[in-house]
């Protein structure tokens, strides 16, 4: 049993409110703190957890709903990660999915004549898994062939190897 706000809580409703998309973002900052704080979750996945929620608070909940779920998801851990790597990840393109919405920015930056400098610090960083133009080889279903090409040709000049790219794990293996 743990006190959150002065109430008593068993560790698996901790966990489960830390993880349930229906709680407020509040409760589920206060129930990641505490279980690491108890210990219970690793200091990288309450800094994933951290991450992943500053972003949802700034994107916000309506492109959840008008996004295909898998490409929401991995957008979200590729945010988390990047956001580890470089605290200044994402500025201007998380107000872009703010206005915009997931899909379309991706195809929007995909589309664009020159890399963004997330992309390069990426890059940078050996991460280019993490970038929107891996994303998008990765659920080719939700693009044209000419976004499909101009994100492989991108990733290739980057000098990343795009045969490495896999359908993702299902969140279960994550």
């Amino acid at each position: 049993m743990a006190r959150v706000a002065g109430n008593t809580y068993s560790i698996a409703e901790l966990r489960a409110s830390m993880g349930d998309d229906k709680a407020s973002l509040p409760q589920r900052r206060k129930a990641a703190k505490k279980l690491h704080e108890l210990g219970l979750i690793s200091d990288d996945q309450f800094d994933k957890f951290r991450a992943r929620s500053a972003i949802d608070s700034l994107v916000g909940g309506a492109d959840r709903d008008n996004c295909p779920p898998e490409i929401y998801e991995e957008t979200q851990d590729a945010f988390a990660e990047s956001r580890r790597l470089n605290p200044h990840f994402g500025g201007r393109t998380t107000g872009m999915i703010g206005r915009r919405g997931t899909l379309a920015t991706i195809k929007l930056m995909i589309g664009r004549k020159h890399t963004s400098s997330d992309f390069e610090s990426l890059r940078k960083h050996g991460r280019l898994i993490s970038s929107f133009e891996a994303i998008a080889l990765r659920h080719p279903q939700y693009f044209s062939d000419s976004e499909l090409a101009q994100a492989r040709k991108r990733l290739e000049e980057a000098g990343f190897d795009v045969r490495t790219i896999t359908a993702p794990a299902s969140p279960r293996q994550r």
